[in-house]
């Protein structure tokens, strides 16, 4: 890939938080085991580190629900997905008092740097979708958005499809990004997001086109 234009470029970590990574609740979508059959946690981890020390800016885009999940008693949702989650228990809730539940925080591998990085609260599966993701990136004239984080088939495909079509370019960083399966991460990155994304890289890739300071 071209050299990064730091100032142009944003990294985001994208539903990587407890509830969603560590073994618990969420252990039966099959989204732990390959996090932590892949390490994807130290990759994330080493890519964050480098885009701070190039003055990449870095986004955290964090799964919400509110307590008791509303949603779910809606009739007009019809969500597996998270129909499934719902019944599972699984708390990523923000509460209306302004306080997060665990399951809802970045693990301590990759948690965010409150001086220096934002963190998005998203209520879907498109990090765009109710969220300040865009306004954020239009004012900071970024212009790349590079993804990471879980699942490949679910918010990294619906956020680079978006980012895509309201004018962003897209990046993957195939192997700082998992999902429920194996097949379903490899038809992503190997059939799918190549035709979305302006590219899809291996964390290498990335790191080699970050500016040397």
């Amino acid at each position: 890939m071209n050299k990064i234009d730091v100032k142009k470029t944003a990294l985001l970590v994208l539903h990587a938080q407890n509830g969603i990574v560590k073994p618990g609740k969420f252990g039966y979508s099959g989204a732990p085991a390959q996090v932590k059959k892949h390490n994807l946690l130290a990759k994330i981890q080493k890519a964050l580190v480098a885009s701070r020390a190039a003055g990449v800016q870095v986004i955290y885009v964090n799964w919400c629900t509110k307590p008791g999940y509303p949603r779910a008693g809606d009739p007009m949702f019809q969500f597996p997905l998270l129909i499934d989650a719902y019944k599972a228990g699984v708390d990523c809730s923000y509460t209306n008092e302004g306080g997060y539940s665990e399951s809802y925080k970045n693990p301590d591998e990759i948690k965010p740097v409150l001086s220096k990085d934002y963190i998005v609260d998203n209520w879907g599966c498109d990090g765009f979708m109710y969220s300040d993701l865009e306004l954020i990136l239009r004012a900071r004239m970024i212009t790349h958005v590079v993804a990471t984080g879980v699942a490949t088939n679910w918010v990294i495909n619906s956020t680079v499809r978006r980012g895509a079509e309201i004018g962003f370019n897209m990046i993957v960083i195939e192997d700082c990004c998992q999902s429920f399966a194996e097949d379903m991460h490899q038809h992503q990155v190997t059939k799918v997001l190549p035709q979305i994304a302006t590219a899809v890289v291996k964390l290498d890739e990335y790191l080699a086109a970050l500016p040397k300071k």
